[in-house]
């Protein structure tokens, strides 16, 4: 009992060196500024603006509900002068927190604004709105001062000694575990939704990421897509989350685990335009980095940049030789990802998102047009079968839906769907690919007897080849939904048109039964598609005049994309 009582204590509270703490409060303060800076600033009237895009009162009523909620905007008068001079206030103590002046006090001021911040505007939250909260909430306990900081240097000019003469103050580490802490429980709270997904226990659900056109951020290879490939990169997913919450916590692993969760959030980061979380989740890694061996490191560059005195560069070199070999490399590569990626992510992001959207979409639809259609010309002379015509084939049949040429591209997605289907594979998500591409193009060319075959075929074949499929199920009768809200809108006979919007309800009032199933209704990403159901019917249910229902369901549907509690029907 007295060995983990003292393991116990020195876990929470053996005093230790405060760098690691110092160092992430730097990052985490940088990238808290940065995201204020390049986000919130341009988009303040519309979000946080006296009359912005929801009023105080919509906001109480279905978010803070009879719930206490701390908000400086309800100390201030209602003017945006007001509300933007708050907002320069928070912007300069979150440069102090970086700096390290008035560490303390800064803190706090950060907290309450990032509070305030979340409560006026919660439809607008993410996961790294709510990590970032947290985190300013535990560096006001934190020591994080007594190093790299402005504070640390006015506390030698007070003693009246050198800074290098004025040996850094061991610390009680109990915040920084808090910190660990949290860092595993994101981790462990993100895998255990996963892994009772039916598309992660398949190893297909990172296929599905890679098709998420709303989301993507540069061009993901088709590699990337294709088998055993992107099974890979699903268990890896799931292993590194496993990972993170569990076996970070075992000393000889721990490097070689952050190194794969920064591979993992880099490939996020780069194929899904998911702003704030990598790059803040990734500088959190600093509080995992023992001390000793910060030194190590920072005796790695004093050496390299020649800093250090020449009597101390054997002993330098000692350490550093003893040092752990996959710690240096990571290390390295960690830093540098962190300091640039935390400065530049979101003016990177942006810039190329306003570039994006200023391209000409002919010029980008006619740049996919031409490689594909070299690719299909290229692989032309290999077997119908071939796999790599196939899939070619698929991609320029879709390419030129969207160029409007319908007849060329129903044969060459025709053509795809019979190919694929009869290649020797358990599952194969080509194929799902090729058949809604088809579905799609019957749909915008209004052939809806020939849409609902497409979809009922997938419906069809989710159930044949997967041992779990009601999330497709649903998807498929979400589509059958719509097709029949297209029939109605079409209908030339009143009773007619009555008739299909009952249907189309009756349809999507089913693919909703199938996400109340406790295996999906954990899935985040079926959560967003229970959201596209649930407006889809607020559409028929208008129609039908039955509009509280509608309102209902809209409500619903606007709950789920914020990620907030149900609010109370009106």
């Amino acid at each position: 009992m007295n060995k983990f009582s003292n393991a116990w204590q020195r876990f929470w509270f053996k005093e230790q060196s405060p760098e690691p703490l110092a160092l992430f409060r730097i990052l985490f303060a940088l990238f808290v500024f940065q995201v204020s800076l390049f986000e919130l600033a341009p988009n303040f009237s519309l979000l946080l603006g006296a009359k912005g895009m929801f009023d105080t009162a919509s906001v109480a009523v279905y978010w803070w509900q009879k719930e206490p909620i701390f908000n400086v905007f309800l100390l201030l008068p209602q003017s945006d002068v007001f509300r933007f001079g708050f907002f320069c206030v928070f912007l300069v103590f979150t440069f102090f927190l970086t700096v390290g002046l008035f560490t303390r006090f800064s803190a706090i001021i950060v907290y309450l604004g990032l509070l305030s911040f979340d409560n006026q505007c919660p439809f607008a939250l993410d996961g790294g709105d709510d990590f970032m909260r947290l985190i300013a909430f535990l560096l006001i306990f934190s020591p994080a001062g007594e190093a790299y900081s402005i504070d640390r240097i006015l506390k030698a000019k007070i003693r009246g000694i050198k800074l290098k003469d004025m040996p850094l103050n061991m610390v009680s580490p109990w915040v920084q575990r808090m910190i660990q802490i949290q860092i595993s429980l994101v981790y462990l709270f993100a895998f255990l939704p996963k892994i009772v997904g039916d598309q992660w226990q398949s190893g297909t659900a990172i296929y599905y990421v890679f098709q998420l056109a709303d989301f993507a951020k540069f061009h993901v290879p088709k590699i990337m897509t294709q088998f055993p490939l992107y099974k890979i990169l699903t268990y890896y997913t799931l292993l590194v989350e496993l990972s993170m919450a569990t076996l970070v916590w075992i000393k000889p692993l721990r490097y070689w685990i952050l190194l794969a969760a920064v591979f993992l959030h880099l490939g996020i980061d780069w194929a899904m335009n998911l702003p704030c979380f990598e790059f803040l989740i990734m500088s959190s890694y600093v509080v995992f980095v023992d001390p000793n061996d910060l030194k190590k490191v920072s005796a790695l560059f004093k050496s390299l940049l020649g800093f250090s005195p020449k009597q101390n560069h054997l002993v330098e070199a000692k350490i550093i030789q003893h040092s752990d070999h996959v710690f240096l490399p990571t290390m390295l590569f960690l830093l540098f990802i962190l300091i640039c990626g935390s400065l530049m992510a979101n003016p990177i992001r942006q810039q190329y998102a306003l570039l994006e959207s200023q391209r000409n979409y002919d010029q980008r639809l006619a740049k996919v047009f031409n490689y594909w259609n070299d690719r299909f010309k290229q692989y032309s002379q290999l077997p119908e079968d071939d796999e790599k015509r196939v899939i070619a084939e698929e991609a320029l049949g879709a390419i030129l839906s969207l160029k409007k040429d319908y007849i060329q591209s129903g044969k060459l997605l025709r053509n795809a769907c019979e190919r694929l289907a009869q290649q020797n594979k358990a599952y194969n998500p080509e194929l799902i690919s090729a058949l809604s591409s088809l579905a799609n193009l019957y749909l915008e060319t209004y052939h809806l007897d020939a849409a609902e075959l497409c979809y009922k075929t997938i419906s069809n074949y989710d159930i044949d080849h997967l041992e779990y499929a009601p999330n497709r199920q649903s998807i498929e009768l979400n589509n059958l939904g719509v097709i029949a809200y297209f029939r109605a809108l079409l209908a030339k006979d009143k009773a007619e048109q009555t008739q299909k919007y009952i249907e189309a309800d009756r349809f999507f009032r089913e693919a909703l039964n199938k996400s109340h199933n406790p295996k999906i209704t954990s899935n985040t990403g079926f959560r967003q598609i229970e959201a596209g159901i649930l407006f889809n019917q607020s559409l028929s249910l208008r129609n039908l005049g039955h509009l509280k229902e509608a309102q209902t369901a809209q409500i619903k549907a606007a709950n789920i994309n914020s990620g907030f509690k149900k609010p109370q029907s009106p």
